[in-house]
C-alpha cells in the first residue's frame, strides 16, 4: 500500500497550530460589505457576469461616490442590457442621477481609433 493511502494523525505542534487558528478565525470581526471601497465594488461590477449582481455592485459605486461618472454609464448600459431602457436613459427623463442613469446621451461619434466617428 502507498504511503499516501495510509492516514497519519497530525504532529502535536500541527494540532496546536490547527486550534490557535480556527480560534483566531473565530474571535475575528466579519469583514462587512460596507467596508468596501467604491473602487472595490466597481472592480466587483466589472467582473461580475451577472446582470442583477453588476447592477447591485454599480449602484453601490453610486452611492458611496455621487461623481463616479463611469459607474453610471456602466449601469446604464446594465439597465439597457436587461431591457430597462428607461432607466438607461439620463437625468432629464426623472431617474434623479447626477450624471444620468447612464448611456443614452453619450454620444459614441468620434471616439473611435480608426477615426470613421462610427462605434
Amino acid at each position: 500500500m502507498p504511503l499516501t493511502a495510509v492516514l497519519h494523525p497530525a504532529s502535536p505542534s500541527a494540532q496546536r497550530a490547527a486550534r490557535e487558528q480556527t480560534a483566531a478565525a473565530k474571535a475575528a470581526p466579519a469583514v462587512q460589505e460596507q467596508e468596501l471601497t467604491a473602487q472595490q465594488w466597481f472592480e466587483r461590477g466589472f467582473a461580475a457576469t451577472n446582470l442583477d449582481e453588476q447592477l447591485r455592485f454599480y449602484t453601490e459605486v453610486i452611492r458611496l461616490t455621487p461623481d463616479y461618472a463611469e459607474a453610471f454609464l456602466k449601469r446604464g448600459g446594465v439597465r439597457r442590457d436587461k431591457g430597462d431602457v428607461e432607466g438607461a436613459r439620463p437625468s432629464g427623463s426623472g431617474s434623479g442621477d447626477k450624471f444620468g442613469s447612464g448611456i443614452a446621451g453619450v454620444s459614441t461619434t468620434s471616439i473611435t481609433p480608426s477615426g470613421s466617428g462610427v462605434v
